[in-house]
């Protein structure tokens, strides 16, 4: 809970104003200064601003003014904030038209996160000219920031705010992302540890930092440096519940099996190595082999075979025994031979058919006596 004065200095001071300017009704001078505010941070604490008129909130702001609610105590409104001083800064602008007080505007440390916050919170409560007013100041504090010889010290925390809260404004994020190009080399933030630990937990930032880098056209310092930076993949090993909200970079082991068995509560047995096993092979039946017999090449020296590209057959026939009266050899096929090839009688053949049956006839090879029948007996057809 905290009181601050600077807020009741000008609420004092609008007062003496409102009454000599504006003519109020009974209503609104009496509910004057007599709200609260109440901002629920994410470390789940509360802090409490008091004696804040309602009248100055719905005129700069319409929709703030609609949170609060009459109470025991007066008008009192609730907010959930990332900071309490993003709330002052707040209320600081709908009483002056500035959210910065004189000492902050010529700083000589530069601050990016009070910026971001403010933006967030003049985006959810619809004042676009504060919108404006912390943009401004963001690209103010960039731009100093590339002379100073460190880094700003609440860069990686701006960078976490940013891509949680306003990852779709693109004019901060792209200010945010030439920034980091720009200064990497001279700020050496390859090298810092904090910085690199925000990459690594924000992967988008890590891609969006390599396409600016491209589209850049590489020629920053310590261009190379930021593809080289390890990031966080989708592919990392399996992480207990209770380490992911603990984890590091130095803690992930990329490409690499880890098993899940060996991780053990660090709470318990902590004078223990953990072991690593090996990968277990796969005994089940999760994979099943199908045998298949090779299909035996078929033997050309047994029975007749037919060749579908040459359209040929093999027949096995004993040597010509006598010539014919035309020059020709008559083949003598034995009938207790496996190897006779059968084909149909045609009458323009029946004057040179031999051994006729009743089904089938078999018919003279044709070898002419120039030596280019087999000495095995082997012709085609």
């Amino acid at each position: 809970m905290a009181e601050h004065e600077f807020i009741q200095t000008h609420l004092r001071r609008f007062h003496v104003d409102a009454d000599s300017c504006l003519a109020l009704n009974d209503k609104a001078s009496n509910s004057r200064g007599t709200a609260s505010i109440t901002v629920l941070l994410p470390d789940n604490t509360v802090a409490r601003i008091r004696q804040v008129c309602i009248h100055t909130i719905n005129t700069k702001c319409a929709l703030l003014g609609y949170t609060f609610e009459d109470g025991i105590d007066g008008s009192q409104a609730c907010l959930e904030a990332s900071s309490e001083n993003a709330v002052v800064c707040l209320l600081r602008y709908l009483y002056t038209d500035n959210y910065l007080t004189r000492g902050e505007e010529h700083a000589t440390i530069p601050t990016l996160l009070i910026h971001v916050e403010v933006y967030k919170l003049a985006r959810d409560f619809d004042i676009p000219e504060l919108q404006v007013a912390a943009y401004c100041n963001f690209s103010r504090e960039t731009e100093l920031s590339c002379s100073m010889p460190n880094p700003l010290v609440d860069l990686c925390d701006t960078i976490s705010f940013v891509y949680k809260h306003l990852p779709n404004e693109q004019s901060i994020v792209d200010t945010l992302l030439h920034y980091c190009v720009s200064v990497f080399g001279y700020h050496r933030l390859g090298s810092n540890q904090t910085f690199r630990q925000a990459a690594f937990d924000n992967p988008e930032f890590h891609r969006a930092l390599c396409e600016t880098n491209y589209k850049r056209d590489f020629q920053d310092e310590g261009a190379s440096e930021i593809v080289c930076m390890s990031a966080c993949r989708s592919f990392d090993r399996p992480i207990a519940l209770f380490e992911m909200d603990n984890r590091t970079q130095s803690e992930f082991q990329f490409e690499e099996w880890y098993d899940p068995d060996a991780v053990k509560n660090p709470l318990e047995h902590k004078d223990e190595v953990p072991t690593t096993k090996r990968r277990k092979t796969i005994t089940g039946h999760a994979i099943p082999l199908v045998h298949r017999l090779r299909e035996p090449e078929p033997d050309l020296s047994v029975g007749d075979e037919f060749s579908n590209r040459e359209d040929f057959v093999l027949v096995h026939c004993t040597k010509p025994k006598k010539p014919t009266m035309d020059g020709t050899y008559t083949v003598v096929i034995t009938p207790s031979s496996s190897e006779m090839v059968a084909s149909p009688s045609l009458e323009s053949d029946k004057d040179s058919t031999f051994g006729s049956s009743d089904d089938e006839e078999w018919s003279p090879v044709d070898t002419p006596g120039d030596g280019t029948a087999s000495d095995d007996g082997w012709a085609l057809l």
